[in-house]
């Protein structure tokens, strides 16, 4: 009566006018991994960090001024990293030994000194290398920028939160980084920036003649001035030498060249004496091959008789 392959049913709950869609569940139609209620769901803004006080510190120097950023590192940040690089040593350095143990020669594995390994660690240690590459790590994210007129600076960090702007006053026309380190309590890291002046530059860029004038090196000059002198008193030797010398040959007295474009009958006689000298005569191999060739052809005559 009743169809076995007959689709079942499908009842769903009616709205209620009196409740709130909110909080009105409805079941689906068809199973689930979550069988839940269902409901509006809830967009959660993403949580940023706390953004990182930023710390500087500007000194002027010869060349422009000195930016010095200092940030806190993490807590035992440092001391994880010296751990790392110890580790990594330990391995470099063990050369594990073995030898036979037992009745049927079974290999055993010596256990190393872990004392001694920690000293061998400790004496190839470069504290100096480890601290840079933290201070490094700590400001990967950091950018700057100079804008085109050299009198703002721009700090900028995604990671830390910082948006920093720092109106110079004065002209700046580079930007020179000196390098990552960290402070002598080991707990901050700094990132110092040269702000390179205008003037600077420019006053850099002198002239040869002033580069001459003004010798920053004393010892130099010295030096030049010697090899100069050095160099007079051989050419004067030379000269000494030469005129001491007596003269082997006389100069020719120099006489005037003088053109006659009336030529006598004499020249023209003398012109047509002047004939090349006969060159001896000398067989050409290649008539000779040529001749050679030519006679061992065959004549027209031996063709006819041939028919």
């Amino acid at each position: 009566m009743f169809s076995a392959l007959q689709t079942p049913y499908y009842f769903d709950t009616m709205p209620s006018m009196f409740m709130d869609p909110m909080f009105l569940t409805q079941e689906p139609k068809r199973r689930r991994v979550h069988n839940g209620s269902m409901r509006i769901p809830s967009y959660r803004t993403v949580r940023q960090c706390a953004p990182v006080p930023l710390r500087y510190k500007v000194t002027e120097t010869e060349r422009g001024y000195v930016l010095s950023l200092h940030k806190r590192l993490p807590r035992d940040l440092l001391r994880n990293e010296i751990n790392k690089e110890l580790s990594v040593l330990k391995d470099q350095l063990y050369r594990p030994t073995y030898h036979y143990c037992g009745f049927f020669g079974e290999l055993v594995e010596e256990q190393a000194d872990e004392n001694s390994l920690t000293d061998q660690a400790m004496s190839k240690l470069n504290i100096d290398t480890i601290c840079r590459r933290v201070a490094r790590q700590a400001f990967k994210d950091y950018k700057i920028e100079l804008n085109h007129r050299g009198d703002e600076l721009s700090i900028v960090s995604h990671a830390d939160g910082v948006a920093k702007e720092f109106d110079l006053g004065v002209t700046i026309d580079d930007l020179e980084v000196m390098g990552c380190q960290l402070d002598e309590s080991y707990n901050n890291a700094v990132w110092k920036i040269l702000l390179v002046k205008e003037n600077v530059n420019l006053s850099n860029r002198k002239s040869p003649e002033e580069h001459r004038v003004e010798d920053p090196e004393p010892c130099e000059h010295d030096f030049d001035s010697q090899e100069q002198e050095q160099e007079e008193h051989e050419d004067e030797e030379e000269e000494q030498r030469l005129q001491s010398e007596p003269t082997i040959q006389e100069p020719e007295e120099s006489t005037p060249l003088k053109i006659d474009i009336n030529f006598s009958q004499n020249s023209k006689s003398q012109q047509l004496e002047r004939v090349s000298p006969i060159l001896e005569e000398v067989e050409d191999e290649e008539v000779n091959r040529f001749r050679q060739l030519a006679s061992r052809a065959p004549t027209g005559s031996a063709i006819l008789e041939d028919c």
